[in-house]
């Protein structure tokens, strides 16, 4: 689960240029790195949402149980493993972020403990800490942690009308949560419509084109907007699975 923790980057400022389809401007691009004691997951960010682009394993071993030998030995090699893996974690990080094809600004996440150890620790590249902009509270190194670090770092990688859509779509499951002010399903939105209570229309971007159109007609018609929402987010991917159409509706509902 993503919280609000974070821990900003004093070196660094937030990028202003951005083209309007959620992509940084020229040609830049951010990079994601999630880390837990022994697993990590690095991705980029493509289109407003994540593509994986690398997993390390380290192997690191559990707890010492008692009765198994020496503890502080068991300790010093646990330690040492550790440092190995994030080593591991930040050779990974220089070939999936470095090089030709470098990322303007960088995320770090995971537990706190572990994403500041491979922060602090002095582990990444300088091109990469010069470029990080912060770190973030994500619980696993995942694909699914990929995308919830996404979230989390949204204000800093994402143009405004890309951290507009997750908004809404943030408060579209947040009021299905209610039980108020949204509507989903052909049927249910096409009666929204005639009744002139459609604030924001949402459609993904699975749904074909044509009807997608018919919808934004109808919807700006009766003085609404209609957003397509793209399956690169956990959110945008359950809507399009779930739900398909929706709308939030206006006070007067």
């Amino acid at each position: 689960m993503t919280d609000d923790t974070r821990h900003d980057s004093t070196d660094s400022e937030p990028n202003s240029g951005h083209s309007n389809d959620g992509e940084p401007a020229g040609g830049e691009e951010y990079g994601l790195l999630v880390v837990e004691r022994g697993d990590a997951a690095l991705g980029r960010v493509v289109d407003g949402g994540v593509e994986p682009v690398a997993t390390v394993d380290g192997g690191i071993t559990g707890s010492a149980r008692a009765g198994t030998g020496d503890p502080d030995r068991f300790e010093r090699e646990r330690e040492r493993q550790t440092r190995e893996f994030f080593r591991e974690v930040a050779a990974a990080a220089d070939e999936a972020f470095l090089g030709d094809d470098p990322v303007a600004r960088l995320a770090v996440g995971g537990p706190m403990d572990a994403a500041t150890a491979l922060v602090d620790g002095g582990y990444l590249d300088d091109r990469l800490t010069d470029r990080l902009v912060g770190t973030f509270t994500v619980e696993h190194a995942s694909e699914p942690g990929l995308r919830e670090l996404l979230d989390a770092a949204a204000a800093d990688f994402l143009n405004p009308a890309t951290r507009r859509l997750r908004e809404t779509l943030a408060a579209f499951f947040e009021r299905l949560g209610e039980g108020e002010g949204v509507v989903y399903g052909d049927a249910d939105l096409a009666r929204a419509v005639d009744d002139g209570t459609v604030e924001t229309a949402l459609v993904a971007a699975t749904v074909d084109r044509e009807r997608r159109e018919e919808i934004e007609a109808a919807v700006a018609a009766q003085g609404g907007e209609t957003l397509v929402v793209p399956e690169h987010s956990a959110r945008g991917a359950r809507f399009a699975e779930t739900f398909r159409v929706g709308a939030l509706l206006s006070d007067s509902e």
